[in-house]
């Protein structure tokens, strides 16, 4: 018995696979092989990316000095218009000027007793104080808007800070406290009045009817002395607000000012006044 005989006795005729076996066997078969070169494109990539870079930068290094400039500059703030210079003046001129300045400054202090404004005398005047009696008017407007807008801030900063109660003596008389404002100096002063409230049958509640025995005084008598010379009052809101306008003078480091400010009072529907 030769050995190939043996052999080809012991093969099975028949090898029956599995479907899975099957399928595992046919995958493996269609499988591509790997591709020896999946490095070219990333390289491809660097590459392009290196000579755009290397591109870019010859260009920004042949932009001239100007043009860099410019991409790197901040834009300068927008400076307020300065006047031009007026021409010479002629003595006469200059008179009518000064007459203009003189009228304006009365003007804005009847509109606000209590603002120092003053204009040196004529023969002070240098050659560039001078401007047209329009420009002036603006600048003492702007002056006085300022003042307006300082005094109100001021007055309510202090008012929040240091709320003072109303106060209803025995007699009725109501006293509240406020200040004036006379160049960054506040002065207390305290408001009183005799009000008188009726019902209101309409409103079903109380209002002002009127209010009498106006008078004023320092609260810090060290700083000054004020003297009342006037007092007007309005009703307002339907009477539930009473706005008092008190002018006086006040004396302050041999200073004496004319002032005038307001004061509200406010009744509520129970007749309680604040």
């Amino acid at each position: 018995m030769s050995i190939k005989n043996e052999l080809e006795k012991s093969l099975p005729t028949l090898i029956e696979l599995s479907e899975n076996e099957k399928a595992m066997i046919q995958a493996k078969v269609q499988q591509a092989p790997p591709s020896r070169y999946y490095w070219k494109p990333l390289l491809l990539s660097i590459l392009a990316v290196m000579l755009i870079g290397i591109s870019l930068l010859s260009m920004m290094q042949s932009s001239s000095p100007a043009d860099s400039a410019a991409v790197i500059m901040e834009p300068e703030p927008e400076e307020k218009p300065v006047r031009a210079p007026l021409p010479p003046l002629t003595d006469e001129v200059k008179k009518q000027y000064y007459q203009e300045y003189v009228k304006i400054i009365d003007e804005a202090m009847a509109s606000k007793p209590g603002m120092n404004i003053s204009v040196v005398p004529i023969e002070q005047f240098e050659d560039d104080f001078w401007v047209t009696p329009g420009d002036f008017r603006k600048d003492i407007q702007s002056w006085v808007d300022h003042h307006l807008a300082t005094e109100r801030e001021k007055i309510n900063e202090m008012l929040r800070g240091n709320p003072a109660p109303v106060i209803t003596n025995e007699n009725g008389h109501v006293t509240k406290k406020t200040y004036m404002y006379f160049s960054d100096i506040l002065i207390a002063i305290e408001v009183t009045g005799n009000f008188k409230t009726a019902y209101h049958a309409s409103r079903n509640r109380q209002i002002f009817s009127s209010v009498q025995d106006i008078s004023t005084k320092l609260t810090e008598i060290t700083r000054g002395a004020w003297k009342q010379t006037s007092s007007k009052a309005t009703l307002l809101d339907g009477g539930r607000t009473i706005e008092i306008q008190i002018e006086g003078i006040f004396e302050y480091n041999t200073i004496r000012n004319e002032k005038r400010f307001t004061i509200e009072f406010y009744c509520d529907e129970n007749g309680e006044i604040h």
